[in-house]
């Protein structure tokens, strides 16, 4: 049906007549987003924690069409929590829009459809099959947070049929690229510095631009609690919030060390809250889907040691962890390790990396057909027998699990001992940029 009303609500969200502001580039994703969009009778869903910065990529997309020739009326953008849409969230509504949308634009050739936290609408999903099968010129972007976007009732019903564009917080080089130090002369000192603001501020977007210190913290503090209650209490129906909030607690002055139900079960326990197994096990799944946690696997060859052996925990931001957990206080070893945890899964899918634990343990190894790298974070190598338990520790595990890379990553200095490389963690993270740079 054509509402004439419905453009005047979805046109100020477009290109159409007036420039949008779209936020610092991301580069990296709007290369893997335009490849994504090449692929024909796909939808991509743009996925990732809340406020991770999505709806600012897809402006970033659209602005680049328009630039490379497409029709700025081609393209259409829609904000379903948009307050004015809300007496009408149902499948009817992107029927209604789709041909308001034809009838008064006009748009020729193809067609981008930006469709803003799609999980919305009851049953969108369907729809968007439908699209790709009946109307091929027109390409589907939704975006949302993963816990509601990526389920796997989705994966089902639209497999082969969708990319999933998962996106983080920035990155440290989109932070140095944001305050204006990514193309200065890198200085050692300099970038220890930049380094450690980068680990106590994280990498959301917003956050950049807030200057006070209490500020920052309250922001995250917020955000945190938001995804929380909507991505996990809301969705899940979660009764019993306290106890979700005491393992929150309990998570949080844990990160980037193992973690088991049991471990978690006999501290709330001790604490005189009772818990059941059972429940952890639901609430770790419910902290894995919002993406606040991502829990990386100990490497294995059997099934049985995978799934008794404790999980490395890890957090989406450095920033927010310091801005909930109490103390705030944090070793920088953690800090370090979060963040690596973080780049590696920019890098890498989530399934190509694990840790491994002997007699000694390995923060982090990476495997992808052949390849394989064993990942050591540690922030201080002074010390002699730390410096030993490192590098006797990747020894250990490639010879249980192979020849591969092996690096340390910490503080400052480059060096190559024992066939292993160790650099410094900033210059690490900036591997990927000069790759870029140089391509």
């Amino acid at each position: 049906m054509i509402r004439s009303e419905l453009m005047d609500v979805i046109s100020p969200f477009n290109f159409w007549e007036k420039e949008l502001e779209t936020g610092y580039e991301r580069k990296e994703y709007l290369y893997l987003f335009k490849g994504y969009l090449r692929i024909p009778s796909t939808a991509v869903a743009v996925t990732g924690v809340r406020r991770s910065g999505k709806t600012f990529l897809c402006r970033q997309m659209i602005r680049s069409l328009i630039e490379e020739g497409t029709d700025p009326r081609s393209t259409i953008f829609i904000n379903l929590e948009d307050p004015a849409l809300e007496p009408y969230l149902s499948t009817q509504l992107l029927v209604d829009i789709y041909d308001t949308y034809l009838h008064y634009l006009k748009p020729e050739g193809s067609i981008y459809f930006f469709i803003d936290e799609a999980q919305t609408i009851k049953g969108w999903e369907r729809w968007v099959r439908s699209m790709i099968e009946k109307t091929p010129d027109v390409k589907i972007i939704v975006t949302g947070s993963s816990s509601e976007i990526m389920s796997q009732e989705l994966s089902s019903l639209l497999t082969g049929r969708f990319m999933d564009l998962r996106i983080q917080p920035f990155s440290f080089s989109e932070f140095l690229g944001f305050n204006g130090s990514l193309d200065k002369v890198w200085n050692e000192n300099q970038m220890q510095r930049e380094l450690l603001e980068y680990m106590e501020a994280g990498g959301y977007p917003q956050v950049q631009s807030i200057e006070n210190q209490d500020l920052k913290e309250e922001f995250l503090k917020g955000l945190f609690h938001s995804i929380l209650n909507r991505d996990i209490v809301n969705r899940f129906g979660v009764r019993e919030v306290h106890k979700l909030k005491s393992l929150v607690t309990l998570l949080l002055n844990n990160i980037s060390n193992l973690t088991s139900v049991t471990k978690m079960k006999n501290s709330m326990n001790s604490a005189g809250i009772k818990i059941s197994s059972t429940t952890i096990n639901e609430y770790f799944s419910y902290l894995s889907e919002s993406l606040i946690f991502t829990f990386i696997l100990i490497i294995s060859y059997k099934a049985k040691d995978i799934e008794q052996y404790p999980k490395k925990l890890y957090c989406i931001d450095t920033g927010m962890v310091r801005s909930v957990k109490s103390p705030k206080r944090m070793d920088l070893g953690n800090l370090a390790e979060n963040v690596v945890a973080m780049e590696l899964l920019r890098r890498y899918h989530k399934d190509e990396i694990f840790y491994w634990n002997g007699k000694g343990e390995v923060d982090f190894v990476v495997v992808r057909g052949d390849e394989k790298k064993l990942i050591q974070v540690c922030w201080d190598l002074e010390d002699p027998k730390t410096r030993k338990r490192e590098i006797k520790a990747l020894f250990e595990a490639e010879k249980e699990l192979g020849k591969g890379s092996k690096l340390i990553l910490t503080r400052e200095g480059s060096e190559t001992e024992e066939g292993i490389e160790i650099q410094p963690l900033w210059k690490w993270l900036l591997n990927q940029y000069n790759r870029n740079r140089q391509e």
